[in-house]
């Protein structure tokens, strides 16, 4: 049995704690600690018997907890923090306040070591991919930055380091723990999976039954362009995504959000853009067009703004709500596509 309790959902704990003989309210109690206070040491859980403590020692249970080794912060107030985790991997996060709502404090976390997807534009997928990260990896980058920063964390995003379906099980466990009323208590509406398209994981999350957001990044709406930029389409075609999201959109009744990059000379003309808007047809989207982000090595460059702002306004003028995502932390290498890039 692997033995680490921040790994645990509250059922599982719940059975640990009854199989040493404990009654079940004491399971409430532990996961509060671990997962509200952000407590990773049994003697500092000070309505809990020592008798109980003695027993979870014996038995080798712990609380795992990440350790960050370097905060960075950017002028625009964005930071990003460096985790070094137990096998002296390193993961990143990045807490970002958003401008109109001062308490509104967005954290972009990461699901693996690495990526598998190897996307021409991105930072990690030059690092390669070394593992998943544990469902108690993912929720403890929360639980750091909050007891860190001393904010508190109103919305996640997994768009940090990995690709989240990839790593589809603990990402969703992960979830789970955060919007647990006991801990962290992060709604689920509040909570963002983005995805390059893999079309077995937004089948999965159609049937979850979850009002969690999903966003798919594609970034050129023909198959060739796509192909050379990112390499799982290869597997994964543009026909069939679109398939699985409006499949995903009849069960869920969810909106998209759609992650578009703008990459200069790649898919900012107008054969591109009218791409994009024939694909979305019969889908409810949201448009979110981001700002490309250079790090050491990159092969690419960001399109002007004012191109940007004349994409927007050609979406809108069709219906679409679309927002244009500048740089923000790009000074730290903490924005889109730049995580593991130090």
């Amino acid at each position: 049995m692997e033995k680490d309790l921040k790994n645990k959902s509250f059922v599982e704990m719940e059975k640990i704690l009854i199989d040493l003989g404990e009654k079940p309210y004491i399971t409430k109690i532990i996961f509060r600690w671990i997962h509200e206070c952000g407590i990773s040491d049994f003697d500092k859980m000070n309505n809990i018997s020592k008798v109980l403590k003695q027993k979870l020692k014996d038995k080798e249970f712990y609380i795992s907890k990440l350790r960050i080794k370097k905060i960075f912060k950017d002028k625009d107030g964005t930071l990003k923090y460096l985790f070094k985790l137990q096998d002296n991997n390193s993961i990143e996060a990045v807490l970002l306040t958003d401008n109109n709502e001062k308490e509104r404090f967005t954290l972009c976390i990461s699901s693996q070591v690495g990526c598998k997807m190897n996307c021409a534009f991105c930072a990690t997928g030059k690092m390669r991919f070394k593992r998943n990260l544990t469902s108690a990896e993912v929720v403890d980058q929360v639980i750091q930055i909050e007891k860190d920063s001393k904010k508190r964390i109103s919305n996640v995003v997994f768009m940090g380091m990995g690709e989240p379906f990839d790593n589809y099980d603990n990402v969703l466990k992960s979830i789970y723990i955060l919007n647990s009323p006991i801990g962290k208590n992060i709604g689920v509406r509040k909570i963002t999976i983005s995805t390059c398209g893999l079309i077995p994981g937004i089948k999965k999350l159609a049937e979850e039954k979850l009002q969690i957001r999903l966003a798919i990044s594609l970034h050129s709406f023909f198959n060739e362009t796509r192909e050379k930029i990112m390499p799982i389409a290869k597997k994964y075609k543009l026909k069939e995504i679109k398939d699985s999201l409006l499949e995903y959109q009849l069960k869920t009744k969810r909106r998209i959000s759609v992650e578009h990059l703008l990459i200069k000379n790649i898919n900012d003309n107008d054969k591109e853009v009218n791409a994009l808007i024939n694909y979305l047809r019969n889908l409810d989207v949201y448009i979110n067009l981001i700002e490309y982000n250079e790090f050491p090595g990159s092969l690419f460059k960001s399109v002007e703004r004012e191109k940007m702002k004349l994409i927007k306004k050609k979406l809108e003028t069709i219906g679409h709500t679309v927002a244009c995502r500048y740089k923000r932390g790009d000074k730290i290498k903490a924005a889109c596509g730049q995580l593991g890039s130090l």
